[in-house]
C-alpha cells in the first residue's frame, strides 16, 4: 500500500489519511514509510518536455529539448506540464491573432490538400484573410517551436520556492528520507 507522495513531508500528518476510511487504517499502515520526491533535475524536465509534447506536430529538436531542461531549474513536474500546455495554446494564438495566411499543401487522409496556415504580411503568398474568413477544415495550424515553449518560461513561476527546498533539505537531514 503506497499511502503518500509528499514534496513536503513535514506536512504529512494532517492530510496522511485524509483519503483513507478510519475503518480502514491499521497499525501497519500507519508505521509504513512516506515518500518524499526531490525537484527534478535537467535530464528527467527534459523527458517531461517530451512526453508532455506527446505526438503533437512540432519543430523542437533533441537540443533544444535539452536547453529547455536546463533552464527550468526549480520547476517540478506539474509546473513543466502547466509550461507545455500553455505552449500548445500558441498556434491557436497565432491563428487568432494573423490577419494573413497562405495556402499550402498537405497530405490530409492520403490525398493532398490546400489548406491555409498564418503566415507573415511580407511572405509573398499572403493574403490579407482573418482566421474566420477561412473555409471550415482549410485551416493547418503552425507547429509548436521552441520560441513557443521559450516564451511560456517567461510566464510559468515555480510552485516550490527556496525556502521550501531548504526546509526540505534541513527535514531529510533531521529525519531521513523515511521519516
Amino acid at each position: 500500500w503506497l499511502k503518500s507522495a509528499f514534496l513536503v513531508p513535514w506536512r504529512k500528518q494532517p492530510a496522511r489519511y485524509s483519503y483513507v476510511p478510519s475503518r480502514v487504517r491499521s497499525k501497519k499502515q500507519a508505521s509504513a514509510p512516506s515518500l518524499s520526491c526531490p525537484l527534478p533535475e535537467a535530464p528527467a524536465r527534459k523527458v517531461m518536455f517530451s512526453l508532455n509534447l506527446g505526438n503533437t506536430p512540432n519543430e523542437v529538436t533533441d537540443a533544444q529539448l535539452e536547453e529547455l531542461g536546463r533552464k527550468t531549474e526549480g520547476l517540478s513536474g506539474a509546473d513543466i506540464s502547466i509550461l507545455v500546455r500553455d505552449a500548445l495554446m500558441a498556434p491557436i494564438r497565432k491563428c487568432q491573432g494573423a490577419t494573413h495566411f497562405k495556402k499550402i499543401t498537405v497530405l490530409r487522409d492520403g490525398a493532398q490538400t490546400e489548406v491555409y496556415t498564418p503566415c507573415p504580411k511580407r511572405d509573398p503568398a499572403a493574403e490579407e484573410r482573418s482566421l474566420y474568413d477561412l473555409p471550415s477544415g482549410m485551416l493547418e495550424p503552425p507547429k509548436i517551436t521552441f520560441d513557443d515553449l521559450d516564451e511560456a518560461c517567461k510566464s510559468v513561476r515555480p510552485s516550490v520556492g527556496p525556502e521550501d527546498i531548504t526546509r526540505q533539505k534541513e527535514w531529510t537531514a533531521q529525519y531521513g528520507m523515511e521519516g
